[in-house]
C-alpha cells in the first residue's frame, strides 16, 4: 500500500456516508453479555445458600454448612473453568 493511500475510503455523497454499525453493537452485545454471565455465576450462590439451609427448604435440597460451602466454591471454580473455555472458544 502507498503511503498516500487513505486508510479509511469516504464517499462524498451522503448516502454513501452512513456507517453501519450492527456487527460492531453485536461484537460488544456479545463481549459484555459473556462477562454479565461469568460475574452472574460467581454470585449465584449468594442469595440461594440460605435458602437451601432453611428448616423449610425441600428435604432432597437441604444442605449443611459444609455442603453449602462445597457447593459455593465449586459452582465458582466451574464458572471459572468454563469461562476459560468460553474464551479458548471466542
Amino acid at each position: 500500500m502507498a503511503e498516500d493511500t487513505p486508510l479509511l475510503n469516504r464517499k462524498s455523497s451522503s448516502s454513501d456516508s452512513q456507517i453501519n454499525n450492527s456487527r460492531l453493537y453485536l461484537a460488544v452485545f456479545s463481549a459484555v453479555l459473556g462477562n454479565f454471565n461469568f460475574g452472574y455465576s460467581l454470585v449465584y450462590s449468594s442469595p440461594v445458600l440460605p435458602k437451601f439451609k432453611s428448616p423449610d427448604a425441600d428435604p432432597r435440597l437441604r444442605m449443611d454448612t459444609e455442603q453449602a460451602a462445597w457447593f459455593g466454591s465449586i459452582y465458582s471454580l466451574g464458572a471459572a473453568a468454563g469461562g476459560l473455555g468460553a474464551m479458548r472458544l471466542t
